[in-house]
């Protein structure tokens, strides 16, 4: 019996190794990052606004939240600092119509934003009269027939405190009830009190969500959503669903630009 027992052990220590190699290397492999330059492909020519002079972690964090987006995309990056504050990105060949694409998701930060409407949203709108400390705002959704509907929302200025950059620990699509994509998210534990306690204060009010300045739903909070998960839904393609996720997911730590952007 100790012999079965000691075979056994032995078996499923291997096996626990060989997982652990496995997983390993497939770390190994998934870097976002090549070690040398292509010979072929695209390039990006990126300016950073530095908040300090040095600015390594900001850089050291933008590397990480650029090479995990772009590589999702289209694959390893070549990452080149030619000056402080300018990046050389490199990497497989793409047409014209993907480096249009990819130098728009290059540039978005992904800043995810909860304001509150206001409570008299609908009146506001019919009087045009928009309270201080609020603006008005349009949203399109989808309509049960497939149709479109624009809708404009008296919403807060201000975003709520306590969700910002890098609020997003995960973000992934999947589909409605209509079939249509949305974005369903999960935040880092910091980020899910917060939502928890603007969630638990304002039960019956709508609540604005806003990627880079732009609103895409206002759903009313039914209950107080404690798990710091939530849906972004909207008039967008299942490929830009699928941009729209990896960005949030990969918000940018500083404001960036695309200077230059070409095949090679």
């Amino acid at each position: 019996m100790k012999r079965v027992l000691i075979v056994v052990s032995l078996i499923v220590a291997a096996i626990v190794l060989g997982l652990a190699g496995l997983l390993a290397l497939w770390r190994q492999n998934s870097s976002p990052f090549l070690s040398k330059a292509p010979e072929h492909g695209m390039v990006l020519v990126i300016d950073v606004q530095l908040a300090e002079p040095e600015g390594k972690a900001d850089l050291g964090a933008l590397k990480e939240a650029l090479g995990q987006r772009l590589s999702r995309r289209v694959g390893p990056i070549y990452w080149e600092q030619i000056s402080p504050a300018r990046i050389r990105i490199m990497t497989r060949p793409v047409s014209p119509e993907e480096l249009d694409k990819i130098k728009r998701v290059s540039c978005r930060s992904g800043l995810l934003e909860f304001r509150l409407v206001h409570e008299q949203s609908q009146e506001l709108v019919q009087s045009n009269e928009i309270p201080p400390g609020y603006e008005l705002l349009k949203s399109r959704q989808r309509r049960p027939d497939g149709g479109t509907v624009t809708e404009q929302l008296v919403v807060k200025k201000r975003p709520e405190p306590g969700l910002g950059i890098g609020s997003i620990k995960q973000a992934m699509v999947t589909k409605d009830n209509l079939g249509q994509p949305q974005i369903s998210f999960m935040m880092h534990p910091r980020a899910a009190a917060a939502f928890a306690q603007i969630t638990r204060d304002n039960v019956g009010r709508r609540l604005a969500i806003m990627m880079d300045g732009e609103l895409y739903s206002a759903p009313v909070i039914r209950s107080p959503i404690e798990a710091g998960n939530g849906l972004v839904t909207g008039q967008f393609t299942l490929a830009e669903a699928f941009d729209l996720a990896n960005i949030m997911e990969y918000s940018l730590p500083i404001p960036i630009t695309v200077v230059e952007s070409k095949s090679f």
